[in-house]
């Protein structure tokens, strides 16, 4: 049982999915063996067997998660992990389990509540317990925000996003800002952080510090994250508290961390912006990358803004495991990641200055391995909405995507033709310019069957590796019936002639073409009202969309293609992008 415990790479196992079924049927028995069979069980075991839940819980994917809950396994863990005279590692161990089942169970609000008070208290403190207790919390934040503020568990997240203690590691002060940052978009909560005198009034001024002073790059950023929500919810107040601005600008010209860079911004252009008719807010994973409100302080705008008023809109959506600024870097990777260029942020501008250009970022993976996933169309209804709340179909707009990204961008589309609400954002799409995406699925959905089948266990296959399998009905009916959903709308599309290094097995790599020619090239059927191009390029999937240079293929081909579409539109609507802002 101890030794099953260290288990938490799939490659520990036998690749045989029989083999897999079977060691996981055997870890299974022994936990039934083992577990709740001796009032006195020494701590040692107890540890050990909550370290194999925990790590079964990572392993076996939701599947298994509920058979371990059925099993009541987290009643068990929740006792051990309340016990505060217990051994710390056997607390560590049941707390992690519970943070790994929080998928499919939590514990009620108030026994978190007490195992995050007796964490905080305990003179036992250990910094992995802090740890391990904050992503349990972070859980129940984000699933459960209303019945975390209402327990009472607000002051606690606080407590610790502001101690100085040695036990308190940054990782853990980042998961409590991280918690913060999905509660304050409830208004009782933001209303108590913004209010004068309010018993929050030290934590923002913490918050203010960190956002700009903190060593470590992940609290800054989980700080400057709260500011942009706060921003998001009620900019006008965010600027009466004073201050924030200046340290907005000042984090913008001395931060090195992109990920910093891109919240700061989303902050920046939500407060420019609130004084606007119809302003656009920035929702999280919403990034502005042109115009920067502080870099274009001087062009002429409105009034009460330092942003211009673009005349396109150009939104740039990522795929599988994608980011929404590495994805589109241009030219290899840099081993320190310094100096790295984003072509959509640094090369874009300088052709097309009068636009606003937008990078979306949300999760979507394959395996749980790397990390989330939900289905194609949840994904795609919640990033229009956030796409609407930025004003995106008040102008005309294109979209440049690469792999699923595409198929979210039409499912969008399709869902707003139908929608009055949403009806603009269809309306105003221009164009959109495909790299390398699976209009027809991806033969990589296959992949698990090479590294040993079983995709539930070993694989740990997310709701997008069916979404992307070949011959989906859905994806058919995406392409098929685009020339109804969106018959003005113009495409280009790129397929990939190198094979992409996938995994390796010692000495052996699988090499895959992710999206082959009949899936990458878009064809719907039906009289169109605009032409729908294809291009097979030299490149692999992760390399397609990356060009060298400006003067790149990859990078010409947009250009051109955005040219076009504005041409098309109205001759005078390509000059007014192609000038700076008056």
């Amino acid at each position: 049982a101890a030794q099953t415990g260290t288990m938490v790479d799939p490659e520990a196992i036998s690749t045989d999915s029989a083999g897999k079924q079977e060691y996981l049927a055997d870890v299974l028995v022994i936990l039934k063996k083992l577990g709740r069979t001796e009032a006195n069980m020494p701590s040692e075991l107890r540890s050990q067997l909550a370290r194999i839940v925990a790590n079964l819980a990572v392993v076996g994917g939701s599947n298994l998660k509920r058979q371990l809950c059925e099993e009541k396994w987290q009643e068990e863990l929740l006792a051990w992990s309340l016990e505060e005279e217990s051994d710390v590692r056997l607390r560590i161990a049941s707390i992690a389990a519970l943070a790994n089942l929080a998928s499919v169970w939590l514990p009620e609000i108030s026994h978190l509540k007490h195992i995050l008070s007796s964490v905080n208290v305990s003179e036992q403190k250990d910094p992995r317990l802090i740890q391990q207790t904050m992503r349990l919390c972070l859980a129940a934040a984000e699933q459960q925000p209303e019945e975390t503020v209402s327990i009472g568990l607000l002051p606690e997240f606080v407590s610790i996003a502001s101690s100085k203690s040695s036990d308190v590691k940054a990782s853990s002060r980042a998961l409590a800002l991280a918690s913060l940052a999905s509660l304050v978009k409830i208004p009782s909560v933001s209303n108590e952080l913004l209010s004068d005198g309010s018993s929050l009034e030290s934590f923002w001024k913490l918050l203010i510090q960190s956002a700009q002073h903190d060593a470590d790059s992940s609290v800054r950023r989980e700080a400057v994250r709260i500011i942009a929500n706060l921003c998001l919810l009620d900019s006008k107040r965010v600027k009466a508290k004073g201050g924030v601005e200046q340290v907005l600008k000042e984090c913008l010209q001395t931060e090195s961390d992109a990920m910093v860079v891109r919240e700061v911004i989303r902050a920046q252009a939500s407060m420019a912006s609130s004084e606007l008719k119809g302003q656009a807010r920035y929702d999280e994973g919403i990034f502005l990358l042109h115009p920067q409100p502080v870099k274009n302080a001087e062009a002429t705008t409105n009034k009460s803004t330092n942003l211009p008023e673009p005349a396109v809109d150009i939104v740039f959506i990522h795929g599988v495991a994608g980011h929404s600024l590495w994805t589109w870097r241009a030219g290899p990777a840099k081993p320190d990641g310094s100096g790295e260029i984003c072509w959509p942020r640094d090369w874009i501008p300088k052709d097309f200055p009068n636009s606003r250009i937008i990078t979306v970022s949300y999760d979507v993976y394959l395996s749980r391995w790397e990390g989330s996933a939900v289905p194609l169309t949840k994904q795609s209804l919640t990033i229009l909405k956030k796409l609407k709340l930025a004003n995106i179909g008040s102008r005309p707009v294109i979209f440049v995507v690469h792999s699923f990204g595409g198929l979210v961008v039409k499912d969008m589309l399709r869902y707003a033709a139908k929608s009055k609400e949403f009806k603009p954002v269809r309306d105003q799409t221009l164009g959109i310019f495909f790299f390398s995406s699976p209009h027809l699925g991806s033969s990589l959905t296959e992949l698990t069957h090479l590294i040993g089948g079983y995709a539930d266990t070993l694989y740990r296959s997310t709701p997008a590796i069916y979404d992307l399998k070949p011959k989906n009905q859905y994806l058919r009916d995406l392409n098929d019936e685009f020339c109804t959903y969106g018959p003005s709308i113009a495409t280009f599309s790129t397929g990939e002639e190198e094979s992409c290094t996938l995994t390796a097995q010692g000495n052996k790599y699988i090499c895959y073409n992710v999206v082959t020619d009949e899936s990458a090239r878009f064809s719907p059927i039906g009289p169109c009202q605009c032409e729908h191009r294809f291009l097979k390029l030299p490149y692999d999937h992760r390399g397609v969309c990356k060009p060298d240079t400006n003067s790149d293929l990859r990078y010409q081909l947009v250009v051109d293609f955005i040219r076009e579409q504005l041409a098309r539109k109205d001759p005078k609507l390509l000059a007014a992008v192609t000038q700076p802002p008056k």
